[in-house]
């Protein structure tokens, strides 16, 4: 995954559906990294879902996600 900035999360994939209808996240196996402000400003997520082929999570992967009550991470 593509790191991102605070001026630039505009350009991520998946901009179009945040903040909208966006309140599960879960990230597909094979994925190894999770960039910085990936999903910075997620505000509606409430749960995310990282597979344990995740090897880092950048910095501020998710600032601001102020509704976010849970997260599963594997061992």
């Amino acid at each position: 995954m593509d790191n991102y900035t605070r001026d630039n999360i505009t350009k991520r994939p998946w901009k179009e559906n945040l903040n909208v209808d966006f309140k599960k996240l879960i990230i597909e196996h094979g994925v190894t990294t999770i960039g910085d402000y990936a999903f910075y400003w997620c505000d509606e997520c409430t749960s995310a879902t990282i597979p344990n082929s995740v090897t880092s999570i950048g910095e501020k992967a998710f600032y601001q996600c102020d509704n976010l009550l849970s997260i599963t991470i594997p061992n």
